[in-house]
């Protein structure tokens, strides 16, 4: 290891790269959810056409599918860890983070509570559009049962992504992690709220956002990547 950066080993680098996994997966998450939630706007209307409700429908299972996975009738009983879906990714993802970096079981608690919940809501949902499609309009549950099972995945979702957000702080002295939420800014914003960001960023450094700035220069100009350095002085002045 070297001794210019004692920050840097093979243990922590496992860490930090898991880590952005994580967000780049919770990332992709919420772009589904955001299109799930212009569908639920559109599903929340007094009046729809048959015809625009049934696209609908179809476009609302394939955002749920990418969230969740394709799975099989007969798996759904037994576990949410099926082979494809951007939740069944974050758990892996997680699962090597505490697990393999022994991490406390304690601490992805919550994380896998919500998780499970997020996929436990996204099958029940995929049920009942089936339902839907395949029922006479008499028997077809009605459209407030697949509103509302919409409305409480948005929220599990949220508290979800509230257990990632606490370890952010843990990487403060990490240029990658930093590097990585910053190019990712407006992104984290949507999910978090506006300037979230910057007033997280400002209190993981001593001299704020100044320091995280002059950190993350040093380091990267030092390694070689000065290409990197007028991206991450716009950056950060955009968060100031």
């Amino acid at each position: 290891m070297s001794h210019e950066h004692p920050h840097l080993n093979v243990y922590h680098l496992e860490e930090s790269l898991s880590f952005q996994f994580i967000l780049s997966e919770l990332i992709s998450a919420f772009h589904q959810l955001e299109s799930i939630h212009e569908i639920r706007k559109v599903l929340e209307k007094k009046r729809i056409d048959p015809s625009v409700y049934q696209h609908l429908l179809n476009e609302l299972v394939v955002k749920i599918r990418e969230l969740a996975g394709a799975t099989p009738d007969y798996n759904r009983l037994y576990s949410w860890d099926v082979e494809y879906g951007i939740l069944t990714k974050l758990k892996h993802y997680w699962t090597y983070f505490c697990v393999k970096l022994d991490k406390e079981a304690s601490e992805g608690h919550l994380f896998e509570h919500y998780g499970s919940k997020s996929w436990i809501l996204c099958m029940e949902i995929l049920d009942v559009v089936r339902q839907i499609q395949l029922s006479s309009a008499r028997k077809a549950p009605k459209r407030e049962v697949l509103i509302k099972l919409l409305k409480k995945l948005d929220q599990v979702m949220h508290r979800f992504a509230k257990q990632i957000v606490k370890l952010i702080e843990d990487f403060s002295d990490d240029e990658h992690v930093i590097f990585f939420l910053i190019r990712h800014q407006e992104e984290l914003d949507r999910i978090y709220g506006v300037q979230f960001l910057s007033k997280h960023l400002t209190k993981m450094h001593p001299k704020g956002l100044r320091g995280i700035s002059r950190m993350l220069i040093n380091r990267y100009s030092k390694r070689g990547f000065h290409d990197l350095v007028p991206f991450i002085e716009e950056k950060l002045a955009q968060l100031a």
